[in-house]
């Protein structure tokens, strides 16, 4: 069914996901409570988009780019927008049939609140991971972004005239895997977030993923930090905090670099986040990627479970 007084505009930017589109509209059309419309943006595609979207055309906008990046087709598909909100899904993710319902429901109970968010699970052929729920939007919401990007853009979903003031997504190719993030911090800075307390998106893991690319998430990252701390009115809320937010990012660098199996870049990363704020050291995930870069797979294997054997003889 459609909602009269939750009208959702789905925008889907696309480029050479042929293969994994049909899926992900299959999981927008398939909502308990449907979109007021589905808007597919081809970012210039090559491969045979054009031709799966014509057996779609009575059931969704579709339109084509010149291959522009994800943020430029996101922006198109908000101008064409016409529901009171926009919920983004990237063409290679699912939503739970539920996603517009609970977001719904979340704004019932917080009818002043223009972003609405909920959280996400890992999938890939055969598993589908633990649900991760970003912190619940507080007082410290916004320093709590800052420091680390807990919202994936399927997962978010926010009133058009915001996204239209705000303005967007920044267009920058450098910027590209991280401008969601950037967004979404300007936005807490000015706006008010509500959680849905449920992960109702589905992220595909596949190859072409940008964790595969840790150099340039890593140069995706320091442009939205430097961009957000620049922000005049995001900057001045975080200024106490700017340093701390920068450690974070070289932080997670490293754990991108070691994901991918660099272990010298990940260490350089590392010291890095050290110099930016000396309190890293103390972030579990820096010890442990620390550890596991420094000593290797086996020993920090071996010092994680002797760990969890003195932790479970004092408890």
């Amino acid at each position: 069914m459609t909602s009269e007084t939750f009208q959702v505009s789905v925008v889907i930017p696309t480029y050479n996901r042929a293969d994994l589109l049909v899926e992900t509209l299959k999981s927008v059309f398939s909502q308990t409570v449907a979109p007021c419309e589905v808007v597919v943006v081809d970012d210039g595609s090559t491969d045979e988009t054009e031709a799966v979207m014509s057996s779609w055309s009575d059931r969704l906008r579709y339109v084509r780019q010149e291959n522009q990046g994800v943020a430029v087709a996101r922006n198109y598909g908000l101008r064409l927008a016409r529901g009171e909100w926009v919920a983004y899904l990237d063409s290679d993710d699912l939503w739970a049939p539920e996603k517009i319902q609970r977001d719904q429901e979340t704004h019932e109970r917080h009818p002043t609140a223009q972003v609405l968010y909920g959280g996400s699970r890992r999938m890939s052929p055969g598993h589908v991971g633990r649900a991760l729920l970003p912190p619940d939007a507080s007082d410290r919401f916004l320093e709590a972004l800052a420091m680390r990007n807990t919202l994936s853009v399927g997962g978010v979903t926010v009133r058009r005239d915001v996204l239209a003031e705000t303005p967007g997504f920044l267009e920058d190719a450098v910027l590209g895997p991280s401008a969601d993030w950037e967004l979404w911090v300007r936005l807490a800075a000015r706006y008010e977030f509500a959680c849905t307390h449920v992960a109702t998106l589905l992220v595909r893991e596949h190859p072409d993923n940008m964790m595969h690319n840790p150099a340039r998430m890593e140069a995706a990252m320091t442009m939205a930090v430097e961009r957000f701390l620049a922000d005049p009115i995001a900057g001045p809320r975080l200024a106490d905090i700017a340093e701390r937010v920068r450690s974070r990012a070289q932080l997670y660098a490293a754990i991108g670099y070691y994901g991918c199996g660099d272990t010298e870049s990940a260490r350089v990363r590392l010291g890095r986040a050290r110099q930016q704020h000396g309190s890293v050291i103390f972030q579990p995930m820096w010890i442990y990627t620390a550890a596991r870069s420094l000593l290797g797979d086996r020993w920090s294997s071996r010092l994680r479970r002797f760990k969890q054997s003195i932790v479970a003889r004092v408890g």
